[in-house]
């Protein structure tokens, strides 16, 4: 088994022993740091790109991911996220994993905004789960949050994707697919 897969392995198995039993208290602090790290994202996203802005408030739904991740050729990364619904005024808390190949070299803390532009398309991403992703990138971060040299990009035609790289380095062009579920423990 080569390095990539073994890292797979490994990032599937934290992702699995992550949905272990909370307490309630644990529960409502996940929820809590969730929300709040979609908010410092929002607001890190709004200060580089501030036409982003009415996008997402005119959207029907938005969300929040946080991953971490490590390529090299052959990698993956996880995460967790929040997904906010306008017109039921419903928020859902997932869990992501995702499998990365290609010429990539990195290893990052990576937050993205996802805006959906229909309601369909909402539905579809909290249903399925199912997304096929690809990056090209050349992004560097020693510290602090801020939006790399990467560019939005679309998900379909009614998906967009704001990328911001936290804190790591990226170097390559990848491709990939990722799973996203409903994190049971988290939402009611």
């Amino acid at each position: 088994m080569g390095l990539g897969a073994r890292l797979g392995l490994i990032l599937m198995l934290v992702a699995g022993g992550a949905a272990w039993a909370r307490s309630a208290e644990d529960a409502g602090r996940e929820r809590e740091a969730l929300r709040a790290m979609c908010k410092e994202t929002l607001a890190t996203l709004y200060r580089h790109r501030p036409e982003a802005r009415a996008e997402v408030e005119k959207a029907p739904g938005y969300g929040c991911f946080q991953t971490l991740g490590v390529t090299l050729l052959l990698g993956g990364a996880v995460g967790r996220g929040v997904v906010y619904e306008r017109a039921t005024g419903r928020t859902v808390y997932l869990r992501l994993i995702q499998g990365i190949g290609g010429l990539d070299l990195g290893v990052r803390d990576h937050r993205e905004v996802l805006v959906f532009r229909s309601t369909e398309a909402l539905s579809e991403f909290l249903d399925s789960g199912w997304q096929f992703t690809g990056d090209v990138a050349a992004a560097a971060r020693a510290g602090g949050a801020g939006v790399g040299p990467q560019r939005e990009f679309a998900l379909g035609s009614q998906v967009t994707v704001y990328p911001l790289t936290r804190t790591g380095l990226q170097l390559g062009v990848s491709a990939g697919v990722r799973k996203v579920w409903k994190d049971a423990t988290l939402n009611p």
